[in-house]
């Protein structure tokens, strides 16, 4: 492989290139030209990738009568028509010049190819016939290629959207998703995705799947299109959601990425499944993610089936539900319940925290046990204290938020009397003093939480530490001063 092949384009210039590998999945050229649906699908799914080694592309499998706008079967590797033959006989095309024709300029016969004229399907029919590979012992194989004539920047002209993935060999690979778009003076190359070049980002992109179209319509009822497409590994599904803004495509997706501090452009999915469904049939949108139970790694804590629902704020997708089911153990009750209340699903939350005070079925922790253990688990008797009194507090402060003082009222005497200053989980009743007593003087919930934070901060191995990674390993999560009261 080819070190000096990597290119990943600055989210500056284009926010869905993105330093991941990419290879276009949905590759099944036809004879005669395949139309773009235009239909408003009302759920469609895609399976995403095991972390068991796949034995096929992932495909988008509609679960109503909804014409599905891509397939992604294999191509067929016979020979061009003579009449597609002559169409692309002046790019030159073959296994080897495919890697400098699309890396690290666009090659301008492409540009040419379309001013003259030229077919899309036989473009894909040329492309797809190519079969090789760059590592001398590899079997060869197909390169998978998409391209389709449609307007992706509702100017009433057909532009070309082109996916590419070229195999490296063992799987590895390099996938290109461009757009040509038809300017009246003529077309122009816009990179949509790119990820060429050796280094773990290539590996498994090839058998992975790669690139998959999955839709181009108006997903958020803002009268512009959309381009939902997905890159899948092996091992992940990357879901991307790109609009054209007038002069280049930009993503409406966007998180912050806390455990390694960058924006991220894409929502991640591994051992699971992707519907889009118009839950308000309000012809909006949402993403809902269902993950699997999966261990990433050895030595990584299992994760645990969640189900995340993306939706349509005004400027992005966000996330703004998470529902990890029921819990089993009483720490996931409480994490779970902390989820909630971030995503605005206050009933739900409090349903959770008192789940953690009161259900005698939760299981119990102990720090330092592994579930890989062979020795029983046997529970920490102050765990127990320790999740009631804090929910009782996350509780406290659930009301105070929605405005049921009385009601705060009675949580925070609650909390005072079974779990005193001094007894095994006394510090979360200090902590909701500090929030009570704050309130009250100021009336002000942001200056409330801010003195429970500096409390946090200053008492950090009585209220942060007994709930996070010190305690659970890596079972828990990451407890930060502001996480105990995260409301403004």
């Amino acid at each position: 492989m080819k070190n000096d092949r990597l290119q990943l384009i600055p989210v500056s210039n284009f926010l869905l290139s993105l330093t991941v590998v990419v290879s276009l999945a949905a590759c099944a050229p036809a004879e005669t030209a395949t139309p773009v649906s235009t239909n408003t699908p009302t759920r469609e799914v895609l399976s995403t990738p095991s972390t068991t080694m796949p034995t096929s592309t992932p495909s988008l499998t509609p679960t109503t009568a909804v014409p599905s706008t891509v397939t992604a079967t294999m191509p067929p590797t016979s020979t061009l028509s003579s009449d597609c033959l002559k169409e692309v006989e002046d790019l030159n095309l073959t296994f080897d010049s495919l890697f400098s024709f699309l890396y690290p300029d666009i090659d301008p016969g492409l540009l040419t190819y379309f001013d003259s004229g030229g077919s899309a399907v036989c473009l894909e029919a040329a492309l797809t016939r190519l079969y090789g590979s760059q590592l001398a012992e590899a079997t060869p194989e197909p390169v998978k290629a998409r391209v389709l004539e449609v307007d992706v920047t509702d100017d009433q002209r057909l532009d070309v959207l082109m996916g590419v993935t070229i195999p490296y060999g063992n799987g590895y690979g390099e996938a290109h998703l461009l757009a040509f778009v038809n300017r009246v003076e003529g077309y122009e190359a816009q990179i949509v995705f790119r990820r060429a070049g050796a280094g773990s980002a290539a590996e498994g992109l090839y058998r992975g799947g790669g690139v998959l179209i999955h839709d181009i319509m108006d997903l958020n009822r803002d009268s512009v299109t959309e381009i939902l497409f997905s890159v899948s590994w092996t091992y992940e599904t990357d879901v991307f959601i790109g609009q054209w803004d007038g002069t280049q495509f930009a993503s409406l997706i966007k998180q912050y990425d806390e455990e390694y501090f960058q924006w991220l452009y894409w929502i991640a999915v591994i051992e699971g499944d992707i519907e889009i469904v118009d839950q308000e049939d309000d012809g909006i949108f949402e993403l809902i993610i269902t993950t699997k139970p999966y261990v990433p790694e050895v030595g990584m804590r299992p994760k645990r089936p969640r189900t995340e629902i993306w939706g349509w704020d005004g400027a992005s997708y966000t996330l703004t539900e998470v529902n990890y089911g029921q819990p089993e153990h009483r720490f996931q009750a409480v994490y779970y319940g902390d989820d909630a209340s971030s995503y605005g699903d206050y009933e739900n939350a409090l349903a959770l925290y008192q789940q953690a005070i009161f259900d005698e079925s939760l299981l119990g922790w102990s720090q330092g046990y592994s579930p890989d253990s062979p020795d029983p688990l046997v529970p920490d008797p102050d765990e127990w204290p320790r999740l009631g009194a804090y929910a009782r507090y996350r509780i406290l402060v659930l009301h105070v938020f929605r405005g049921y003082l009385e009601e705060a009222e009675i949580v925070y005497d609650s909390l005072q009397t079974k779990h005193p200053v001094g007894s095994v989980a006394g510090a979360y009743a200090e902590l909701a003093t500090t929030f009570w007593d704050t309130y009250l003087l100021t009336n002000s919930l942001a200056d409330a939480c801010d003195g429970a934070a500096r409390f946090a901060l200053e008492r950090e191995s009585e209220v942060l530490h007994p709930l996070g990674t010190d305690f659970y390993g890596e079972n828990g999560r990451e407890y930060a001063a502001e996480d105990v009261c995260p409301f403004k």
